[in-house]
């Protein structure tokens, strides 16, 4: 059994590898049911964002404001969201060129791209998350997910670039840096247990999240006024940074690494079975890896739509952070956490 290139076949801790991988592609079980799931996802999908584009995107730019800091921020990390997307994109073409057929690479781009309309899933109930609309962006299409319960979201600015990026690439970016920690561990204690490097990915997926967010928060390109206080570090008021977000780092990055680094003798993970290089064999692990990769997202998700129903009052925060999503003077009313709030249920 191998798990990567650098590994040596004759290492037990290979056969505890290959075992993980192949729990259900050698039977075919597993990567079934995930097909199923990511079918389910892509159904859901379909509902929500058919009538979003039938109703006409438009850019959230009421509360826009050049003059901010985070104007030009959002510009500089937009610019670079397109480097690096050009960078990852180029080096999963020539893969894809090389190996003469989809890569696993190339499918966690997919999944990542078709996990991206889950992003405002956040605000299902009520508005807990603000992205600034300073950033490049288009209406949220959470409004017409069936089932939706704020109202308040029709406000929701979505970064459709720096975003989409992430999700598209960033899942397979933070992916490969999890590896190279997976690995280095592992260099360091052949004997080290799966367990412990699952537990590297998510650590590494933490470090990320840090990196990335952090700023973010500082620089008012989002904010988190839904997280209680007592989960928020690093930072006061609307730059807080809440726990929840790197738990949900630690699960989705952590998962993206993981997956992608435990493999079996015949190279597949646990979302691929059959042949590869097969037409059927690659849509069905493509599914799978969609099913994966959007229930991790969603769980992440749970996490921040639970965390806002234990809401403090709200910090004050620039206009186009809040963008008219609840508070006095807005149709919605109070924000959560605030004196007289309920959640208000879409009629």
């Amino acid at each position: 059994m191998t798990a990567e290139s650098t590994l040596t076949e004759d290492d037990h801790l290979l056969e505890q590898i290959g075992d993980i991988a192949s729990l259900g592609a050698s039977k075919r079980v597993l990567p079934g049911v995930l097909a199923v799931i990511g079918v389910a996802f892509l159904l859901w999908q379909a509902f929500t964002i058919l009538p979003w584009l039938a109703a006409g995107p438009h850019q959230v730019t009421a509360f826009q404001d050049k003059h901010e800091a985070s104007w030009w921020a959002a510009r500089i990390y937009e610019g670079l969201a397109v480097l690096a997307a050009v960078a990852i994109g180029g080096y999963v073409i020539r893969g894809c060129a090389k190996a003469r057929q989809l890569t696993f690479d190339a499918q966690l781009c997919i999944s990542g791209l078709l996990a991206f309309w889950l992003d405002p899933a956040v605000n299902y109930l009520q508005p807990t998350w603000y992205y600034s609309s300073n950033w490049v962006n288009l209406n949220a299409w959470l409004i017409h997910m069936p089932g939706e319960l704020d109202p308040a979201v029709k406000n929701m600015p979505e970064p459709i670039v720096f975003i989409g990026v992430v999700y598209t690439f960033g899942l397979l970016g933070a992916a490969i840096l999890a590896n190279a920690a997976m690995r280095w561990v592992q260099g360091r204690r052949p004997e080290v247990s799966p367990l412990v490097l699952i537990g590297t990915a998510a650590l590494t997926g933490a470090l990320i999240d840090i990196a990335l967010e952090l700023p973010m928060y500082h620089l008012g390109l989002w904010a988190f006024p839904g997280a209680p206080r007592s989960i928020g570090i690093l930072g006061s008021g609307g730059q807080r940074f809440p726990i929840v977000e790197i738990a949900m780092a630690c699960l989705v990055f952590g998962a993206m690494g993981a997956i992608r680094y435990f493999a079996d003798g015949r190279g597949r993970r646990m979302t691929q079975s059959g042949t590869p290089g097969k037409k059927s064999a690659t849509v069905v692990s493509t599914l799978a890896l969609i099913g994966f990769t959007s229930s991790m997202v969603f769980v992440g998700d749970l996490g921040v739509v639970v965390s806002g129903l234990y809401a403090n009052p709200y910090p004050t925060v620039s206009r186009d952070l809040q963008n008219g999503m609840c508070g006095p003077g807005t149709a919605y009313g109070p924000c959560p956490g605030s004196p007289g709030y309920s959640i208000v249920i879409k009629k």
